[in-house]
């Protein structure tokens, strides 16, 4: 740490840069398990993470006022998934938080968060403002370090274009418009999904409307997990959930190349 400034009677605190370097974190919910007996993947309840380096500079908080830039970011877990790099501000008023931009690399993935909210929000009040756009490129050979071992077939079938995923969501808490949210694996799945929730704070008001689209193309590395089932090459589904106070809906129409078929559930209650 260097450079601290700390003012008690205005309860403000400054730094210009904190640093750490070759830190290590261990997690395990339960009893820790010896390195040999943990599943291969990436397992929540027994996190370990080592490697880690850290330095954030001017850095400043004064009630919310705050700001802070993220010069460097990384890390290992044991699942070999590694943090590379991660750069980023974090600036906020008494008004509203931003995130105007995070980057965050892999070996083999890419992520880019920007996003801001009202303190009204966090304090869930209806009328705070909400706003993000998410960009990710998830690479195969992260997804397998997530997924931990899995069959050689199953690994050589799956596509080695990064699963891309892209969203974004604008509103408040009367009104949340998902604007956008697609995912596709090329060659394999395309998704996509739009609407709006409503009243998120009140159980008895809230709604939703949200309507989806997607389309297969080759998932045979699918049934490799799976055995007996196959998904046909061009299958559709198209969907529409709908929420409703206590109640929650979905209408489903699933057509595959030579059949469809039609779902439809409405008295789902949410707890």
């Amino acid at each position: 740490m260097y450079k601290r400034q700390i003012d008690l009677h205005k309860s403000t605190y400054s730094l210009q840069t904190f640093r750490i370097e070759n830190g290590r974190v261990r997690y395990d919910n339960g009893k820790p398990l010896a390195a040999d007996s943990l599943s291969s993947g990436l397992d929540p309840s027994h996190i370990a993470l080592t490697d880690i380096g850290v330095k954030l500079d001017s850095l400043y908080y004064e009630g919310r006022n705050m700001k802070a830039i993220i010069s460097q970011f990384v890390l290992k877990e044991r699942s070999g998934v590694e943090i590379v790099s991660a750069t980023g501000r974090m600036v906020s008023n008494d008004k509203v938080l931003r995130v105007p931009s995070l980057k965050l690399e892999t070996r083999d993935s890419y992520l880019e968060l920007n996003a801001a909210m009202d303190w009204n929000a966090l304090d869930f009040k209806d009328e705070g403002l909400v706003s993000a756009r998410l960009m990710a490129d998830i690479g195969k050979p992260d997804v397998m370090r997530f997924m931990g071992s899995m069959d050689e077939k199953f690994i050589r079938q799956y596509p080695s274009e990064p699963l891309r995923i892209r969203t974004g969501i604008d509103g408040d808490l009367n009104k949340l418009k998902l604007t956008t949210l697609t995912a596709e694996l090329p060659g394999a799945l395309g998704l996509f999904a739009r609407g709006e929730l409503t009243h998120l704070t009140d159980s008895l008001l809230r709604g939703g409307d949200i309507t989806l689209e997607a389309e297969t193309k080759d998932l045979k590395f699918v049934s490799t997990l799976a055995e007996g089932i196959e998904i046909p090459y061009g299958t559709r589904l198209e969907g529409k959930f709908t929420m409703a106070g206590t109640k929650m809906g979905t209408d489903l129409l699933l057509m595959q190349p030579e059949a469809q078929a039609v779902v439809a559930a409405d008295t789902i209650p949410i707890t």
